[in-house]
């Protein structure tokens, strides 16, 4: 399938990650699935989580040879979705991968890359 990389979004890519949420809502809408279904047009609040996560240098991009196609948010903690955990714990949110690469095991590739990323955090 080719080369597959992380890399750490940068604060002016706020957008790219906006497109890549309402891409997959559209397609989860296809499926008859009534959630992400906000990401279409997404209210202010759920901007200003996205910013808070750029500014916590918390997005990456999912790169394959050198184009993206998707992104995910790690954090280390998360009170708002888990309340306290403990603090060796990573979460994983707003995970996608672009719709024209399904089939080719790249959402199970990058959690793994992910799941080392985690590991290397301890």
């Amino acid at each position: 399938m080719g080369h597959l990389t992380l890399q750490k979004a940068c604060n002016h890519q706020i957008d790219i990650v906006l497109e890549l949420l309402k891409k997959a809502a559209y397609w989860i809408q296809t499926k008859d699935i009534d959630y992400w279904q906000d990401w279409i047009n997404p209210p202010q609040h759920f901007v200003d989580w996205i910013e808070a996560g750029f500014f916590r240098d918390e997005f990456y991009f999912v790169i394959l040879e050198e184009r993206i196609i998707g992104c995910f948010r790690l954090q280390w903690d998360d009170e708002l979705f888990w309340g306290k955990q403990q603090p060796d714990s990573g979460y994983i949110h707003s995970f996608t991968i672009d719709r024209e690469y399904s089939g080719h095991g790249i959402g199970k590739d990058v959690l793994a890359m992910i799941e080392t990323m985690c590991l290397d955090n301890d």
